[in-house]
C-alpha cells in the first residue's frame, strides 16, 4: 500500500505516528509531574507544553538529505520486489 502513495503522504503518516508514540511515552511522565506538583503546591505544566519541549526538532538535515536517506529504503524495497 505505502509504495503506491505519494512520498509526502507517507512522510505525513510517519510524522503522525511519531507524534502519537511521543504522546504515549510522555503521558505517564506528565501524570507523575501532576502528582508531584499537586503535592508540592507548584504550578502544573500543561501536557501540550511538555510535549512541545520534549519533541522539538533537533535535526539540521536539509530536505534533500532527508529525501536521499529515504530513497535508500525505497530503492531497497524496489530491489526486494523485483524492480517494481
Amino acid at each position: 500500500m505505502a509504495e503506491q502513495l505519494p512520498l509526502f503522504v507517507v512522510v505525513d503518516m510517519i510524522k503522525h505516528a511519531i507524534k502519537k508514540e511521543t504522546e504515549q511515552q510522555i503521558y505517564p511522565m506528565w501524570l507523575v509531574h501532576v502528582l508531584i506538583a499537586k503535592l508540592q503546591g507548584s504550578e502544573i505544566i500543561p501536557i501540550d507544553e511538555m510535549m512541545g519541549s520534549l519533541s522539538e526538532k533537533t535535526t539540521t538535515q536539509t530536505a534533500e538529505e532527508i529525501t536521499h536517506d529515504l530513497m535508500r529504503f525505497v530503492d531497497a524495497d524496489k530491489k526486494k520486489r523485483g524492480g517494481i
